[in-house]
């Protein structure tokens, strides 16, 4: 019986997956607001966080297109977000545990990170399940196997998202005092327990050496992005409130992400007006669950660790956007650089749906246990549908608004032409924005994937364009095209000084390298037809997508290095 339940739950949750996915099975690429999907996946430099999953990734794309990589991704994460919850909770729940793995895998928070992109977040979260089985077992029987098992999933986690570098942390040393306090009287067991910790701290850095020592350096992703990061992230990106309800409901009920201000994509709550009444039923029923542990006093460890989880991620998730709690996030983020991981706070509303699932499967439990006949039916069809209903936007292709797109044909014709060119040199991308809409990605704002589509180094822009945080670019080339912007639109240079005269820029872009640009027409492309009347800017190729430039001035910079006589003395400063 055990096993056929076992095979069940596989095959149902592999189902749901699939039926979510399947309206996403032609062939093409899914672009969302921050995930990039070009033809080639990238090898990752051996000093980013991300070494591990990234270089499985590109030696999978060796074999399998990408676009086909990025649709077994999709379907890992509904897939092991549902089947790992369901095996996570008590046994003894028999159907309520259908309810946690549903409500795990479909609710408002994994839908709108879907849509942002945030899709490695995504596969971090669908495994935490795993991640908490094992510490578990870890802590109940501290042996090598289930130390080194734990050392290299937990490995695992960090490579995909790093993110849960630092809720790892809380959750692992929050059961790790709670065992220790349980097990006080048995000195064994805490020697035991000492000694394995000790060998699963040490192994784990191992195993993570490569990023660790790099970011210690100073010379990783990690470390690059915290030293970027400022108190004008924490504004940008706070978690807001539903215009309604506040703040702290809308973090309770899944969502509060800051890209919901800017109307990106659609809200399951937009569809579902009486979506409060649901998120009060998934409240109740966790409470109701959380409750009956508290009561019961099973499982200790857990009873001690997710409540403490929970609290602090739902604090967190409000950040700067609480008021009240503003002065002490502004304080713990300068005191604590790592927490710039988390500048965007609301991914820790992923550890509010997490007890939500697992004491909801209690709750849910609690209720069936006390109620007969159709009633029961009632109830337990009533908890095994409301994620359905809840976050809707899931299926049909996420409401219609996800569809396989292709690169122009165009994009690959200019490529040719520049891996054809042998010479270093930099090629411009225009328009000069970070997040744009493209028309052959359905009209949706999505990141600027020239970077990663063309083989040869590309200058695009980096800008957030936010009204509390324009930029963290400092490249050089970066802030010489935003001179020259400035200059061509207001007149003006970036320290504010009127510039008179038309603007040469063939051979203001050949200081930086700039040999080609390419202007795709998309979002405000025509007010960069200026460059059609720029004597040293001859077009290459121009169709229904794009404008390719070649910068006749280009080779300017090697004739201006020669006329500097680097022998010669320099004038002394007046």
């Amino acid at each position: 019986m055990k096993k056929y339940n076992h095979l069940l739950s596989f095959f149902i949750f592999f189902a749901l997956a699939a039926i979510i996915t399947f309206p996403l099975v032609k062939s093409g690429y899914i672009l969302t607001l921050d995930a990039v999907i070009t033809p080639r996946v990238l090898f990752a430099p051996i000093t980013s966080s991300s070494f591990i999953y990234q270089n499985i990734l590109a030696v999978l794309n060796l074999f399998i297109p990408s676009d086909r990589i990025e649709r077994i991704i999709l379907f890992l994460i509904f897939f092991l977000s549902g089947w790992g919850m369901y095996r996570f909770t008590d046994k003894n729940l028999r159907f309520a545990r259908y309810f946690a793995g549903i409500f795990y895998a479909i609710n408002p928070f994994v839908y709108e990170r879907v849509m942002a992109g945030h899709w490695q977040l995504l596969l971090g979260y669908s495994i935490f399940p795993y991640i908490v089985t094992l510490t578990m077992n870890y802590f109940h029987d501290s042996t090598k196997k289930n130390t080194v098992s734990l050392a290299i999933m937990a490995t695992l986690l960090f490579n995909i998202a790093i993110h849960y570098l630092l809720i790892f942390m809380v959750f692992f040393i929050t059961m790790g005092v709670t065992n220790a306090y349980l097990h006080r009287q048995n000195k064994e067991k805490l020697n035991k327990i000492t000694r394995q910790t000790i060998f699963f701290i040490g192994l784990t850095f191992v195993l993570n050496a490569n990023w660790i020592i790099s970011s210690i350096l100073g010379i990783s992703d990690i470390s690059q992005a915290i030293k970027s990061f400022t108190s004008g992230d924490l504004i940008a990106f706070q978690s807001v409130a539903d215009s309604r309800l506040g703040l702290i409901f809308n973090l309770l009920s899944g969502y509060g992400f800051w890209a919901e201000a800017y109307h990106y994509f659609l809200l399951p709550k937009d569809i579902i007006i009486f979506w409060p009444i649901l998120s009060l039923a998934v409240i109740l029923v966790f409470g109701i669950g959380l409750f009956r542990h508290i009561k019961e006093k099973s499982n200790i460890p857990i009873l001690v660790t997710l409540p403490v989880l929970f609290l602090l991620a739902l604090d967190i998730a409000g950040g700067v956007a609480l008021k009240s709690f503003a002065p002490t996030v502004f304080w713990l983020y300068e005191k604590f650089p790592i927490l710039g991981g988390f500048r965007e706070p609301q991914k820790l509303v992923g550890i509010v749906m997490f007890c939500y699932a697992y004491f909801g499967s209690f709750g849910l439990g609690k209720i069936l246990a006390t109620i007969k006949g159709k009633t029961k039916l009632a109830a337990f069809s009533f908890f095994i549908i409301l994620p359905f209903i809840y976050t809707p936007t899931v299926f049909g292709g996420f409401w219609g608004q996800l569809k396989p797109v292709w690169y122009p044909s165009s994009w690959e014709k200019v490529n040719q032409i520049l891996k054809e060119d042998k010479s270093d040199f930099l090629t411009l991308f225009f328009p000069w924005h970070q997040y744009m809409r493209f028309k052959f990605a359905n009209d949706r704002v999505v990141s600027n994937p020239a970077l990663y589509y063309f083989d040869k180094p590309i200058l695009s822009s980096q800008n957030y364009e936010t009204t509390s945080l324009y930029s963290h670019d400092t490249r050089l080339e970066s802030l010489h095209v935003e001179g020259l912007l400035s200059i061509e639109k207001e007149g003006v240079n970036l320290l504010g000084d009127l510039v008179e005269g038309n603007l040469p820029w063939g051979e203001s872009l050949s200081p930086v390298n700039v040999k080609y640009i390419i202007l795709t027409k998309d979002d405000d492309w025509v007010r960069y037809k200026f460059l059609d009347k720029q004597p040293d800017l001859t077009k290459v190729y121009e169709d229904e997508n794009l404008v390719f430039y070649q910068n006749m001035k280009w080779d300017l910079k090697d004739k201006q290095l020669e006329e500097i006589n680097f022998d010669e003395p320099l004038a002394p400063l007046e």
